[in-house]
């Protein structure tokens, strides 16, 4: 019994003990189990704050993907300060988030060795970024999107990747402790097999309440990383630029929403599916080379590829890969870029490369960040550059600040209105002045959107000289018409001069010294006549008033008029007798003027002049004249001078209108004198060798024999001995007066009008008493009242037979050239003196 007690005892105390055993390897277990849920409770905090801090990183690096985006397709300056701020706060809050995470307490060296990586690459790629701002705020598009391209895109994958290693070396710490807690159960469950059946149940309950947190822990956790692959897969699809994900094998892990839009395909179509689905077969062997390269960290760059959409199309790709490992797995993600647009204007524009290289205006085609993207040779020459010093440079760099501001005004403009901007200026170069007619252009995308500006340049020098010369053309006409009015007025008075001294002569004995000083007097007068008849042609250069004249005294007076008071000798040399021609004598003068005055600027320091009158019957200078021409006898007048003579290439172009050599010419005295010789049906030649003077032929048709000049000029004046009625019609009473004078002295009765008015008036007066006018004579101009020009339609409605002789100090007038084609019977120019006046009146009353 006692031994059942002992041994009761002892079972007791043994239970006791085991219980107590029991009790304390449950009570062990446990504190090992509180302890190893602790530890995971800690690192679940842990990694719930990195998951945050993380979380906050992706933030802000999505919002700053997106705010450049923004920059990239803001102009106005204001917004793009605003972004370039929103830019700065972003990378604070970044960066807050990295030294946050950074203080927690790290679980492995590994950790620390990728949290250092990711603050290297993130200090890079913030640098980076903020200078892809700059240059957008700055205004550099181009090279903002270039780096972003080449550079910040790929820093934000490869801070991506690390990113992703430190989550999944966190995922792996959870797995750890998971498996030191499970550990720990085991060894807790052996010791629990020598206890009774309460610590086996309190162990089970205990196991079991512990399984059941820990299952709900690790629930806890696979919902942050859900949460966490969700925010991941956000940051990615919002980015523009396709991103594809696959294994070293080629299969697709991961296509983003922009892949989608470029191929057509869902993501979940392309998950588990091999990359060759997206590229044609050439373009894959070439990405495999490229892949494989990748792989072998050699530089790789960027690639261009052909892909294939779902739809059957084809896209240019520009490809940008690397490569990571993840769990000791190799993985590749690719950065895809759509350039067939880009492309496709490429090539568009190389199609036309030829047409715009050869083009006979300076081109060139700028992009809309103000960079030369094509030119042509001419653009080249213009600007003086080489290809290189252009192509890829912007405006200011090419043009230079001078032409910048105005280059840049119309560029905007273009771009503004989306029309072409057309404007002219003068341009300043090396080799001299230019005025350029300058287009701007803008380019169009399929799209719609202005992808560049083509500029043209015209050189329109020459136009503008031409018309600058149009515009002297038009003022010379001006100061002619003034010269015109003036020698009108001043021929008015010289009729009254000439005519008063001649009456004062007939009053004189051929003995009276008077009359010798009213002789002087008289020519001098007609040397100021012959001077306002040249001054008429220059200002109206109309039709030749035709009257048959010596053409040796026109030569003689001319010459010496136009060398007086020079250095040269002329030397004449005529034939015997006459040369008569019909010509305008004011108007032959001027030619024989411009000859000489010509000869005297090709001779400056001095020279001879040799002029040589001659009657020939052929025209030399006409290699097949016509039957006309050659049964003419024609006065052949050379001019010859000992000058620097005519360079070759000038001969062609000498009788055109504004053509001169001379920097003070104005190129308009050959092609008067070439048109004068035409009206007078005559020829003019030049002939000419540079260094030894040039000789210009004038020819002129001769008239009737000398006989018939004779008895022309031979006519004395002669008494009206029928006393006709003269009607005198001139709004100058001074006309008026000297001419009823003259009128009456030759025996002709006299009646004075003032206007054409007046003088249909006391016409009409006269027919009805019977007491008709026999003869007007008619000023052609009237200020502010009728002139003979329509005066003569009135008298002849009266009377169709009127007579009536037209008067002008206009001799250069058509009608007085063709006086009978508006019903004049004869003309005559003022000043006229007693002889003209008799004359003309013989002239209309032999015809009765």
């Amino acid at each position: 019994m006692f031994n059942d007690y002992k041994r009761n005892i002892v079972f007791v105390v043994v239970t006791v003990l085991a219980i107590i055993i029991s009790i304390y390897l449950i009570i062990r277990g446990y504190q090992s189990l509180s302890t190893t849920f602790e530890h995971s409770q800690q690192e679940l905090a842990v990694q719930l704050q990195r998951q945050h801090e993380l979380t906050r990183m992706y933030g802000a690096a999505r919002e700053r993907s997106v705010v450049l985006l923004q920059m990239s397709v803001q102009n106005d300056a204001f917004a793009l300060d605003e972004l370039r701020q929103k830019m700065r706060d972003l990378a604070a809050v970044f960066i807050q988030a990295r030294h946050k995470l950074k203080k927690i307490n790290q679980s492995s060296s590994r950790w620390v060795k990728l949290n250092k990586q990711l603050g290297k690459k993130v200090a890079v790629n913030s640098v980076l970024q903020n200078k892809v701002a700059d240059l957008f705020a700055e205004g550099r598009k181009e090279q903002a999107e270039s780096l972003m391209i080449k550079k910040v895109v790929l820093g934000q994958a490869a801070i991506l990747a690390t990113i992703r290693s430190m989550d999944q070396l966190a995922n792996h710490n959870v797995v750890a402790t998971m498996s030191l807690l499970h550990n720990r159960f085991l060894a807790a469950q052996r010791d629990f097999r020598v206890v009774a059946i309460i610590g086996l149940i309190l162990f089970t309950l205990a196991f079991v309440l512990l399984l059941l947190s820990l299952l709900r822990g690790e629930t806890r956790l696979s919902d942050l990383l859900r949460r966490s692959e969700s925010r991941y897969k956000t940051i990615v699809d919002s980015i523009n630029y396709g991103i594809v994900s696959m294994d070293e094998k080629g299969v697709i892990s991961r296509f983003n929403h922009a892949a989608e839009k470029i191929f057509g395909y869902r993501e979940k179509e392309m998950i588990g599916r091999h990359i060759r689905i997206l590229l044609d077969k050439q373009s894959y062997s070439s990405f495999d080379s490229y892949i494989k390269k990748v792989a072998a960290a050699t530089a790789a760059g960027e690639i261009e590829l052909q892909g294939q959409c779902k739809d059957g199309s084809s896209v240019i790709l520009s490809v940008v890969c690397s490569d990571t490992k993840i769990a000791g797995e190799q993985r590749f993600s690719g950065i895809l870029r759509d350039i067939t647009a880009k492309k496709a204007r490429h090539e568009r524009l190389l199609k036309y490369r030829d047409v715009f290289k050869h083009s006979e205006n300076a081109l060139a085609f700028i992009t809309m960040h103000g960079v030369y993207q094509m030119v042509n040779d001419k653009y080249l020459v213009f600007f003086n550059k080489s290809e290189a010093q252009v192509i890829g440079h912007t405006i200011n760099e090419v043009v230079g600040e001078k032409w910048f501001n105005c280059c840049m005004h119309h560029f905007q403009q273009a771009v503004k209105q989306k029309k072409p901007v057309h404007t002219f200026q003068w341009f300043e170069s090396a080799a001299g002045s230019y005025y350029l007619s300058v287009s701007y252009k803008p380019y169009y995308l399929p799209s719609g959107d202005i992808d560049g500006v083509f500029i043209a340049i015209s050189d329109i020098t020459a136009q503008k000289k031409a018309q600058d010369e149009l515009a002297k053309a038009s003022k010379l006409e001006s100061v002619g018409v003034l010269a015109g009015g003036i020698a009108h007025d001043f021929n008015n008075l010289l009729a009254g001069i000439m005519g008063n001294i001649e009456m004062a002569m007939r009053c004189l004995t051929d003995t009276d010294i008077v009359k010798r000083y009213l002789q002087t007097s008289s020519r001098a007068c007609q040397r100021a006549a012959g001077l306002t008849q040249q001054l008429l042609t220059f200002s109206k250069g109309g039709e030749p008033v035709k009257k048959n004249a010596d053409i040796i005294e026109v030569i003689r007076e001319s010459t010496e008029f136009s060398l007086h008071g020079s250095n040269i000798n002329y030397h004449f040399e005529k034939p015997q007798g006459q040369c008569l021609v019909s010509i305008d004598s004011g108007q032959i003068s001027q030619v024989i003027q411009n000859l000489i005055i010509n000869a005297r600027h090709a001779m400056p320091d001095g020279g001879d002049i040799f002029i040589r009158c001659e009657r020939v019957r052929r025209i030399a200078e006409m290699p097949a004249p016509d039957s006309a021409a050659s049964k003419q006898v024609y006065i052949k007048i050379s001019v010859e001078d000992t000058g620097t003579g005519i360079d070759e290439k000038d001969l062609e172009s000498i009788f055109d209108p504004y053509f001169t050599t001379r920097k003070s010419g104005s190129g308009l005295g050959l092609a008067l004198s070439y048109s004068i010789m035409q009206k007078h049906q005559g020829y003019i030649f030049v002939h000419s060798t540079p260094g030894q003077g040039s000789c210009f032929t004038l020819y002129l048709p001769e008239v009737r024999s000398q006989q018939a000049y004779r008895n022309e000029v031979a006519k004395v004046i002669e008494k009206s001995t029928t006393h006709k009625r003269i009607m005198l019609m001139d709004d100058d009473e001074m006309i008026r007066e000297i001419g009823e004078a003259m009128l009456e002295d030759l025996g002709y009765e006299v009646v004075q009008a003032e206007n054409g008015e007046q003088a249909m008036e006391k016409y009409k007066i006269a027919q009805q008493h019977n007491n008709p006018i026999d003869c007007i004579i008619m000023d052609l101009t009237i200020p502010g009242g009728m002139g003979g020009k329509e005066a003569i339609i009135e008298v002849l409605k009266i009377n169709p037979q009127a007579k009536a002789i037209v008067s002008s100090g206009y001799s250069s007038d058509p009608i007085m050239a063709n006086y009978t084609d508006y019903g004049f019977k004869n003309a005559i120019s003022k000043p006229y003196n007693l002889d003209e006046l008799s004359i003309a009146l013989s002239a209309v009353f032999s015809v009765d």
